[in-house]
């Protein structure tokens, strides 16, 4: 059965400050996720201090709930890496956890070739080479972008992402219409847009390929 399974890091997690408090902020985070993304087999489950993992049926949401997780985090970076190949064990729909096969390997090795990143970054890894390279390049080069970003500019590219109203994002971001205009043109991000969801289109592609 093919899957897709996300592993994440957090970088310098043990420089975070109130720790405590972060680690509710990230299991609130995940709760909402486990709560609302349809596209889960199994759900986003803290495995160690610093990592968590899940199990996704199909890529369609994989990106947009990538980018939640980021906004939700900041300015806490995260190193992830998806897996997109088939699972060997049976699913478990309680955790993430206990489970095991190529999707997971070639996830886990990803998360490995990461490790020295200091910046958010999601990587792709599977049985298709030249898309994967061609999609990580891109993806490399976005989140370098995405790396001086204030809060605000993230939340206004979620919106933008998720073809959110302009009165919608200014509400929610809590700033004017106006400044969530220049926000979008300053940064290009309806650009940036049509290549992140590019990117979540290839994803359902090789997940179901």
């Amino acid at each position: 059965m093919k899957v897709i399974a996300v592993i994440a890091d957090i970088v310098d997690s043990r420089r975070i400050e109130r720790r405590q408090e972060f680690q509710r902020q990230l299991q609130a985070c995940l709760s909402d996720l486990n709560e609302t993304s349809s596209a889960l087999l199994s759900p986003y489950t803290i495995t160690l201090g610093d990592e968590f993992q899940a199990v996704y049926k199909a890529g369609s949401r994989v990106v947009e709930d990538l980018l939640f997780i980021s906004r939700s985090l900041f300015p806490v970076s995260l190193r992830i890496a998806l897996g997109v190949d088939d699972i060997a064990t049976d699913i478990n729909t309680k955790e993430a956890i206990g489970m095991d096969g190529p999707a997971f390997h070639v996830a886990r090795d990803g998360l490995n070739n990461v490790k020295e990143e200091k910046i958010t970054i999601v990587q792709l890894y599977g049985r298709y080479k030249q898309r994967q390279r061609l999609l990580n390049s891109g993806l490399y080069y976005a989140y370098s972008v995405m790396s001086d970003w204030k809060e605000h500019t993230l939340s206004i590219f979620y919106g933008v992402f998720r073809n959110q109203p302009v009165k919608d994002i200014a509400r929610i971001v809590g700033i004017s219409e106006r400044g969530v205009y220049k926000t979008i043109k300053t940064h290009n991000l309806v650009a940036l847009a049509r290549y992140f969801q590019t990117v979540s289109d290839e994803i359902a592609a090789m997940g179901e390929g």
